[in-house]
């Protein structure tokens, strides 16, 4: 399959669209506020990968 620059990631099971959502949620409610604000959004994600998806942003 085709990678696509700034859309998907090799072997990803998000968007970078989604992935940064995600992230940003994380950021702002943490991991369990975030998950569940992701599933009210129609994204089921847990508590550890929202905080993972934080991890993984470089640091500012």
């Amino acid at each position: 399959m085709e990678q696509i620059s700034g859309l998907t990631r090799r072997h990803g099971q998000r968007t970078e669209r989604l992935r940064s959502t995600l992230a940003a949620l994380g950021l702002v409610l943490a991991g369990r506020a975030g998950a569940r604000l992701a599933t009210v959004l129609g994204v089921s994600v847990s508590r550890s990968t929202v905080l993972r998806l934080v991890n993984a942003l470089s640091e500012p």
